[in-house]
């Protein structure tokens, strides 16, 4: 597991790794966290993909989602703890018809040079 702690008002990025002066955000303090989520339900044909997309790029996440060819949607996401908590009480608040049954998450390495979220589709 990859710690990234970043705090600039100080002019300092604390890593795992030790310190560094070069960093590149301004007036930011956070933990990135990185998840790989398996979604169950009724998930897709009802714009769970593309609520995933606004609703975590309001909440200033990056990563992708897409669905599978069983029925799931497989998605990753990054970026402060307590916005990635607040990603699947957002996704189902805004929705009418979805109806997640299962989510399986497994926290995997940041990828520090991602920017954005994309709606990735499922080559079959």
């Amino acid at each position: 597991m990859t710690k990234h702690v970043i705090t600039v008002s100080s002019g300092w990025c604390v890593h795992d790794s030790g310190r560094s002066n070069d960093c590149k955000y301004r007036n930011f303090l956070c933990v990135m966290k990185r998840y790989h989520y398996m979604i169950k339900g009724y998930v897709q044909g009802v714009g769970f993909r593309r609520r995933a997309a606004r609703i975590a790029s309001a909440l200033n996440l990056t990563g992708w989602v897409r669905n599978l060819p069983d029925g799931r949607v497989e998605l990753e996401v990054q970026g402060e703890p307590e916005n990635i908590e607040n990603l699947f009480p957002n996704i189902e608040q805004s929705s009418y018809g979805i109806e997640i049954t299962n989510i399986q998450s497994t926290e995997i390495q940041v990828l520090p040079e991602e920017y954005g979220f994309d709606i990735k589709y499922y080559r079959f």
